[in-house]
């Protein structure tokens, strides 16, 4: 019988990376079986491989300083000459101030980015297809000010910490015909959202309200809908 005694599974595997987050090699599981022994052996079918690089901006105050550090991290990664394969670039920036955040997030600025370093390597099969970033932390004593600003990011943080926190806020969504649409498309995305994720947003927040209370400089809204 098949389902009888002690019984195995193998992922069969996908032959090529999806996304940014499928790195490393992809291809099928071959399997060799003898009486008594049965062998597994991943044979590589991909044509492209994705690789992630981390790129701290924190000395970046501006999209061109930014690009030229990136440009100067790609040359440091010469592509293998051996391989069969291209390389597809998924970026994620960190620590980058409320002005590069402004311009990374302003229309057309991610795709001339990617363009730019598509070009510096176009002649190797090294592709940048995702570029996302991450704001700088807030300085620490921000967060134990005896203000409104200190109010509002100590909430944050407090709703951070409970996973169901996001759900108190459902109430504040304003009334309007798509309200229903708006609260059913929010609660399926913050409940499918990695852990990762949701502190993503949260630290996402509590710049958008840092730099609102702050009263630094505009910010648009609509923009980061």
């Amino acid at each position: 019988m098949l389902l009888s005694g002690k019984q195995a599974a193998a992922y069969a595997g996908s032959p090529q990376g999806h996304g940014p987050a499928e790195c490393g090699p992809h291809g099928a599981v071959l399997v060799e079986y003898q009486p008594g022994r049965c062998d597994l052996r991943l044979l590589e079918t991909d044509l492209w491989r994705w690789r992630h690089e981390t790129v701290d901006a924190s000395g970046c105050g501006t999209l061109d300083a930014l690009q030229s550090q990136m440009v100067r991290v790609l040359s440091t990664l010469p592509p293998d000459s051996g391989s069969r394969h291209g390389w597809l670039f998924g970026w994620t920036i960190t620590q980058a101030c409320d002005l590069l955040l402004r311009q990374l997030e302003a229309d057309g600025a991610s795709e001339r980015l990617s363009r730019t370093l598509n070009q510096q390597a176009s002649s190797d099969h090294r592709w940048t297809l995702a570029i996302d970033w991450q704001a700088a932390d807030l300085p620490a004593e921000l967060w134990d000010e005896d203000s409104i600003l200190g109010d509002f990011l100590r909430t944050v943080r407090r709703l951070e910490e409970d996973p169901d926190g996001w759900r108190s806020l459902l109430d504040y969504v304003p009334e309007s015909e798509d309200r229903q649409r708006v609260l059913l498309g929010l609660s399926r995305e913050l409940q499918e959202a990695s852990v990762d994720g949701r502190r993503q947003m949260w630290r996402q927040v509590a710049n958008w309200g840092a730099e609102l209370l702050r009263g630094e400089s505009p910010l648009d809204l609509d923009a980061q809908e």
